[in-house]
């Protein structure tokens, strides 16, 4: 069996989250359920299973997103999920996403993610979730305080992933609502010098700003 085409898939690995986003209605109304049942985590061997019967049946997909309603980092083995879908998917998806508010994107996992993006021949993009430029919105925002953490740890990405010329991509996401609408252009400004700090040609680093939808997501 043969099976192309078949776009994006999204992969939960967890419904657990360290934010309370108000735009995200799970975790800002502190739902105990989300679909459900039990919040609870990935198991790894399902996933090398999943990956195993991707490969023998050659099902390609044009990108796999890691993350739903929670937040990726909170999955302990997050760093051998990408592993697996690197060892057993070449040639079978375009890439490979990560959406997260990278608070838990600490020296060690991050060494991990960029040493192992230079063993695969599948790009790897982050996605992270800010929508703030001040501490101050971001607490508003997000619901906690952790502005100056996920600050501190991507530049340490951006750093580290320039150091080995590592083959991972960084999208910064502002989802615009009347909280923070007015830090928009700082928090362009800001991000595009880190990016002509720390990116280059080989890099597809990008801005992405988007409106608050209904439903909210995270």
């Amino acid at each position: 069996m043969q099976l192309q085409g078949f776009g994006v898939l999204q992969v939960e690995l967890t419904d657990h989250c360290n934010l309370n986003c108000k735009m995200c209605k799970p975790h800002f109304e502190s739902w105990n359920q989300i679909h459900g049942i039990p919040k609870g985590f990935l198991d790894i061997g399902l996933w090398t299973e999943i990956c195993r019967d991707f490969n023998r049946d050659n099902i390609k997909w044009d990108h796999i997103i890691f993350q739903w309603l929670g937040d990726p980092l909170l999955h302990p083995q997050v760093d051998q999920i990408l592993s697996i879908a690197t060892e057993y998917l070449q040639g079978q998806v375009g890439y490979l996403r990560m959406d997260s508010n990278m608070i838990l994107l600490d020296q060690k996992r991050m060494k991990n993610i960029v040493e192992s993006s230079l063993q695969s021949n599948i790009p790897i993009l982050l996605v992270a979730s800010i929508d703030a430029y001040s501490t101050k919105v971001y607490q508003e925002v997000k619901g906690k305080d952790y502005l100056r953490t996920v600050l501190r740890n991507i530049r340490a990405f951006l750093r580290y992933r320039k150091q080995l010329a590592a083959p991972l991509n960084l999208q910064v996401q502002f989802v615009v609502q009347k909280e923070n609408a007015h830090e928009a252009e700082s928090f362009l400004q800001y991000w595009r010098d880190l990016f002509l700090c720390y990116g280059g040609e080989q890099w597809y680093d990008e801005i992405m700003f988007k409106r608050l939808s209904v439903d909210g997501g995270g």
